[in-house]
């Protein structure tokens, strides 16, 4: 069985390339495949051709590619000249080691974490690469693993299997003509999808049929992401029986039968095949070029304000660190001249040479500068804040789905977001439709869903809009096993609402197969012919069809938005205005709105459209351009046969949600497909819509007026109390940004709430994009729907919500809710309690290591500017890990602010300026300030109480003080008040808080222990500096005394500072907790009308 296989990109096709079918064993291991795809030449990856690896390295780039990504950041590379510079002899004051392996520690954390995700991918990989897979081989079927399959070659997929690679449908068992397909894996759609055989092939539906009689050759697209679009045709090159429907082209010299392949004869890798026994499939792509893996690329790369702000900073502290290094080596210099009149030194002067080692030697003394285990700490504090989110039980909807943290990183952007943009179906509704009211002939029938059009059904309007509903969809009925009732899936909630309601006044779809649609109206059973069918998309925003009868009539039938139905009827039909005002009224309601128009169309035409259409389809370039024009050259001189009118409820506690939101300083925006008036509509019951605020309509749809427009709505003058509102539409949008986008700026800016309708999702993203860039907002994205995944990935956070409309916005986006109620919580509680708790651990880090950094620079001036280090190199490693490490850690896990029923009964909290700055160039510089005074101090009186420290009786020591006995006095110091200034900046304590502050205290004496054991000779030995001296600091009661007097001292002014600002320049947060304490939650309760959101109530 020959197969030829072909890839063409814009229309011109590649030089073909033959690639026979593997039917045999000696024709699996000799005939070549297509070309190692460019991803596999790139990696020398040497895949087989089905295996997939979404892995990032390979054993062997794991480590350097691994490292590279490590060193591009900042803080690392500062890091690693750390290390470089400690191996130089005779430069360092420290032990390298201790460098070098805190260094390796913080590095292999990282390291270790991107290995063990990249791990993971790998288990996956490994299991969907043994997938078993029938494959054709010597004329039976075979079962071999996924990664065997080749290009070309014909498989067997059973029930309920996923298909393991991207084939054309050949053939079902039993010559059937369909089968059905769940398409969750790819898109989260529930729904199962028909695909069709090709029709040439279909009855090819046994390995011997397959290995006998199957001769074809196929040309496809090149690989590409779009998993609805597919492009490729299928020649015949000796197939006996087989006959061209499309057409007949020139293929190598000869004659060739083609037929046309669309996306309904493909079945993508990781769709399931559903209600069909099995069916036999021809691979176009494998492995990484299937349209699954084509997909499964990076998402946009998201930074948080809070990193890039932490990332300048490290800048300007590495800054300052050079200048201090500079000045203290300044300072060598200086008092070079000093050092002749030091008669121990003998006259020994140093070469001026040695003013550049004494450079890196401070470099190196005051690397505590920038807080190495800042960044793992960080991290660490990132996952379990998502791993919170995750185990939140309050964070779960409804249908017992759970949020899911995709973009860790962004936690603490959540608590900074100024703009909400949300979509309204879906998001604010249920999607959930009810066929409510419709309009025909100009009557109003209310509640179609009780039979109320079925007593007028003998009326011609009303029996063509009852057969219009009915045919013009993309409904699968389905019956259910030994009961005979009849049960409607779609893609589309609206579809199944009509076409039930449709049912309920006797008209009936019964059941559909390829080509023939069966409907039962008012008892008869009719089988129509489906000769054409265009879906809905949202550039076209309506579904065609067009069909012919059993009499021989040809119908097309038309439904979707009225801006896009409007442009075809015929002069006249709107004469009356009815159906018009009709429409609005329903519109006003809320309610979602579709106009329905058909018209009988002469078979000559019908046959002229089937020829344009045909040619366009096996175009090979704009196909689905082209095929759209050929329905646009029909769909005119329509006749208007009714308007639809379809309930979507809101979603539960969408008010509460949204007045919490404004209350909390955000504003809020729909941007929505659906008509204006419903928009609108949705918005007062929503309350994003208040009744004081003042409502502008842009809604023209020619410049001039448009500017009009706009400019009354600048002048507007905002409601008493309420605000502003604009109300604008696509086609106004797209004229206001083109022509006057300064004014529509500024226009947005002065509007509290912006509704805009008939928005496609390009204009969604221009949107946002627009608050982001131009407006300088932090904005949230949320929506449901494919056509909410552009804006989704656009804005600093994207939400979705996992709905009825699929998992597309989900997957894309950064945090996934099951409700937009969950959205209140999401942000008012994780979102602040991240924000607070990240910026609160990157302020204390940097406070607590300038704090042990600083009595460095003051021993500097005391010795001479020597470079001599204070403390043995270990001691600062076990400071910043096992002494101070940890509490800072817990800081970044459960520091509040304020409780869970506060943030609820206060929302204005969000908008506080603390809130919103909680990481800010000023808040960083007092940190460090303090630092520095609290390091200085500690110093000067470590520095000067050496003689009252020293206890001269102790056997094996000198007969004065050394820098052993300053070396380990004042680390103590610095770890009782870092860790005593810690209780001061916390706002919640627990018993894990208490557990580490103190296990922290211990953990420093019992270093000291360690150390001194380690590094410090026998008392009987000739004593020699080791950098710690445990006898004088820990044996003696003086000591104790200073570490009392020391800590007191230098923690007092910090305590008084904070009690002053407590007391008397109380922050907003302060504020609060004040009240709560001294007078309960009853005069907060007072203030507002209190209502449900969570089961916890919130200010309304």
């Amino acid at each position: 069985a020959g197969l030829g296989f072909s890839f063409f990109e814009g229309g011109m096709s590649h030089e073909q390339r033959e690639v026979h079918s593997r039917v045999s064993s000696h024709e699996a291991a000799s005939s070549s495949s297509a070309p190692t795809s460019l991803l596999g030449r790139l990696t020398g990856a040497g895949l087989s051709e089905n295996a997939v690896r979404t892995t990032k390295y390979t054993v062997w780039t794991f480590l350097p590619l691994e490292l590279f990504e490590q060193f591009q950041r900042l803080f690392n590379l500062f890091w690693l000249a750390q290390c470089v510079i400690v191996l130089i002899p005779d430069m360092t004051p420290t032990n390298p080691i201790s460098t070098i392996l805190a260094f390796a520690f913080v590095i292999g954390l990282s390291v270790a974490k991107g290995g063990w995700e990249d791990h993971q991918r790998y288990k996956a990989d490994r299991e969907a690469n043994s997938q078993k897979v029938e494959v054709l081989r010597d004329g039976e079927f075979r079962i071999l693993e996924s990664r065997s399959i080749r290009v070309g070659d014909v498989i067997r997929v059973k029930k309920e299997e996923q298909f393991p690679a991207d084939m054309v449908l050949l053939s079902c068992e039993g010559m059937a003509d369909m089968c059905y397909v769940e398409t969750a894996n790819l898109d989260g759609e529930s729904n199962l999808k028909r695909v069709y055989p090709m029709p040439s092939t279909a009855k090819f539906d046994s390995a011997v049929r397959l290995a006998e009689g199957l001769r074809v050759k196929v040309s496809v697209e090149a690989p590409n992401e779009r998993l609805y679009k597919f492009n490729g045709r299928l020649y015949h090159v000796g197939t006996p029986g087989a006959e061209a429907r499309e057409g007949v082209v020139e293929a190598a010299g000869s004659r060739s039968e083609f037929e046309a392949i669309s996306a309904e004869n493909v079945c993508l890798r990781g769709a399931r095949l559903r209600r069909t026994e099995q069916v036999h499939g021809l691979v176009v792509y494998a492995g990484m070029q299937t349209k699954l893996q084509m997909n499964a690329r990076g998402a946009k790369s998201k930074f948080a304000r809070l990193e890039v702000r932490l990332n300048r900073y490290i800048v300007y502290l590495f800054v300052v660190d050079i200048i201090i290094c500079a000045g203290l080596t300044a300072g060598s210099l200086a008092s070079s001249a000093q050092q002749d009149g030091l008669w121990y030194l003998g006259g020994a002067r140093r070469p001026l040479g040695e003013e550049v080692s004494n450079f890196l030697t401070y470099f190196i003394l005051l690397s505590a500068f920038i807080p190495l285990a800042l960044m793992v700490s960080l991290e660490l504090a990132i996952l379990t804040q998502s791993l919170f989110m995750r185990w939140d039980n309050d964070m779960v909807c409804s249908k017992n789905k759970r949020m899911r943290p995709y973009t860790s990183s962004l936690n603490s952007e959540l608590g900074l977001i100024e703009y909400v943009m949300c979509d309204k179906t879906g998001t604010l509704t249920q999607n959930k439709m009810e066929f409510r009211q419709c309009s025909v002939g100009g009557s109003v029938y209310h509640d179609p869903m009780s039979a109320s059009l079925q007593p007028n059904a003998s009326n011609p309007e009303v029996s063509l809009f009852l057969r219009l509903l009915a045919i013009c969809n993309e409904v699968v009925p389905e019956e259910k096993e030994g009961s005979g009732q009849v049960e409607y899936a779609s893609q589309s909630p609206d579809e199944v609402a009509l076409v039930k309601g449709a049912a309920v006044n006797g008209t009936i779809l019964m059941r559909r197969a390829p080509g023939t649609l069966t409907i039962s109206h008012q008892g008869k059973e009719e089988v129509l012919t489906i000769i054409s069918s265009l879906e809905f998309t949202p550039e076209r925003r309506r579904m065609s069809v067009l069909v012919r009868s059993e009499g021989g009539d040809y119908l097309l039938l038309s439904k979707g938005a009225d801006q896009a139905i409007q442009p075809q009827l015929a002069e006249g039909q709107l004469e009356s205005g009815e159906a018009i005002r009709h429409l609005e009224e329903f519109a006003a309601q809320g309610h979602r709105v579709m106009m329905c128009s058909a018209r009988s169309v002469p078979q000559q035409e019908a046959q002229e459209f089937l020829e344009r259409k045909e040619a366009a389809g096996v175009e090979l370039e704009g196909k689905d351009e082209r095929v759209a024009e050929a329905y646009g050259m029909l769909e005119k001189g329509m006749t208007l046969v009714g308007v639809t009118c379809v309930e979507d409820k809101l979603q539960d506690d969408v008010p509460g949600t949204v007045q919490f939101l404004l209350a909390a300083g955000m504003h809020v925006w729909i941007l929505t497909g659906d008509k204006l008036e419903t928009a609108e509509a949705v918005a007062r019951t929503s309350s994003i819509v208040s009744p004081t605020m003042t409502i502008a309509h842009v809604r023209a749809h020619d410049k001039n007026e448009v500017e009009q427009e706009m400019r009354a709505a600048l002048d507007a003058a905002p409601g008493e109390g309420g605000g502003k509102v604009l109300v604008i539409d696509g086609m106004a949008l797209t004229i206001a940004k083109q022509h006057f986008f300064k004014d529509f700026v500024l226009l947005c800016e002065a509007c509290n709430v912006v509704i805009c309708a008939r928005c496609a999702p390009v204009q969604k993203a221009e949107l946002v994009q627009l608050v982001m860039v131009h407006m300088r907002k932090v904005c949230l994205a949320v929506g449901d729907g494919g056509n909410d995944v552009p804006m989704i990935g656009t804005a600093n956070v994207g939400v979705g919500i996992m709905g009825n409309e699929g998992m597309q916005a989900s997957r894309a986006s950064d945090f996934a809710i099951g409700e937009f109620r969950l959205l209140l919580r999401l942000i008012a509680v994780h979102g602040r309690y991240s924000s607070l708790r990240s910026s609160e651990l990157i302020k204390y880090s940097f406070y607590k290591n300038l704090c042990f950094a600083t009595p460095q620079i003051v021993f500097s001036f005391y010795s001479l500017f020597t470079g001599q280090s204070i403390a043995n190199s270990w001691v600062g490693l076990s400071y910043n890990v096992f002494c101070t490490g940890m509490p800072a850690l817990i800081l970044a896990v459960f520091e509040k602010d304020l409780s869970e029923e506060l943030i609820y009964r206060y929302p204005e909290a969000y908008s506080t300026a603390e809130r919103r700055n909680c990481l800010t160039g000023g808040s960083l510089v007092y940190a460090e300030l303090v630092g520095f005074y609290q390091g200085t101090l500690i110093a000067i009186l470590a520095l000067y109480s050496m003689d009252f420290l020293y206890d001269s009786s102790v056997p094996g020591r000198l007969a004065s003080p050394g820098v052993d006995t300053i070396g380990m006095s004042w680390p103590q110091v610095v770890v009782v008040s870092v860790l005593g200034s810690l209780c001061m900046r916390t706002r919640t304590f627990n018993w894990i808080v208490w557990f580490f502050i103190f296990g922290s205290i211990l953990a420093t004496f019992l270093v000291i222990i360690i150390l001194d054991d380690l590094f410090c000779p026998d008392p009987a030995e000739p004593v020699i500096s080791c950098g710690v001296s445990i006898t004088p600091t820990l044996t003696s009661l003086r000591p104790w005394l200073l570490l009392l007097v020391s800590v007191v001292a230098v923690l007092l002014p910090e305590g008084t500072f904070h009690y002053i600002q407590r007391n008397y320049f109380p922050s907003e947060w302060m504020k609060v907790q004040v009240v709560e304490r001294r007078q309960g939650l009853a005069v907060m309760r007072s203030r507002f009308q209190v209502g449900g959101v969570g089961g916890r109530g919130f200010v309304e």
